[in-house]
């Protein structure tokens, strides 16, 4: 009986010896097969990082594009091939110039996209961004408006926050033509709604998130006390 259990105790150590070598060796390759995705990774986050830093004077085949005053280049590599941004010389500015060249460019950002779903799905809940195609995916009650909000505050876009907040105060929260998504509509529109109020108190705000809580009480109203995913309004 001893031997046979020491014989079986040796069996599984040569089983655990063997399968350490093979997850050894297929690491081991593994490492190898990427080592320029991993090379070239690396080489794009120092582009992040440190001021100065160009992709350019490495060995990889490179054409930029400036798009509204910002290079994006496009760097291939052997393994790789990926879009990327290269850092202005705003990185050789002082922290406090560099977050503010930082918040301008974010904020020369939303406004395009801002002024896309204006132009192109104004009330609705999305637009395609190469399409310009209206999408009502969130119950058609303008997520975007909403979610925008506290973002139109913040940035101190105060004409395109009163247009926002009179679309807004027409929006029917107590009717959906699909089913509403429960944990998404509390973070996005009543979120939304509330953090805006929180900036800037009004009872256009106010108003429309008691009305939005009331629409979404009934998904409390299980067995368990855990919200429902989903909840229609048709019945």
């Amino acid at each position: 009986m001893a031997r046979l259990y020491m014989r079986g105790l040796r069996r599984l150590k040569l089983l655990e010896r063997t399968f350490l070598l093979l997850t050894s060796i297929v690491i081991l390759f593994s490492l190898y097969s990427l080592r320029e995705e991993i090379v070239y990774s690396g080489e794009t986050w120092l582009a992040y990082l440190v001021p100065g830093f160009d992709l350019k004077s490495f060995p990889y085949q490179s054409s930029c594009l400036n798009y509204e005053g910002i290079d994006y280049c496009h760097q291939t590599s052997p393994a790789n091939e990926e879009f990327f941004y290269k850092p202005p010389a705003s990185f050789q500015l002082s922290e406090k110039d560099r977050n503010a060249v930082r918040a301008e460019a974010i904020k020369e950002a939303f406004i395009h996209s801002w002024g896309s779903y204006k132009k192109h799905a104004w009330g609705h809940d999305n637009v395609g961004p190469l399409t310009n195609r209206q999408y009502n995916d969130w119950q058609g009650w303008g997520i975007t408006l909403v979610d925008s909000l506290d973002t139109l505050l913040l940035m101190g876009l105060d004409e395109e926050y009163e247009l926002a907040l009179s679309a807004v105060a027409k929006i029917n929260f107590t009717n959906a033509a699909s089913p509403v998504m429960v944990f998404e509509s509390i973070i996005r529109y009543l979120g939304g709604l509330l953090g805006a109020y929180d900036l800037r108190p009004n009872p256009i705000l106010l108003k429309q998130a008691v009305t939005l809580a009331n629409t979404l009480l009934p998904a409390f109203n299980t067995g368990t006390g855990f919200p429902a995913h989903k909840i229609s309004l048709l019945t």
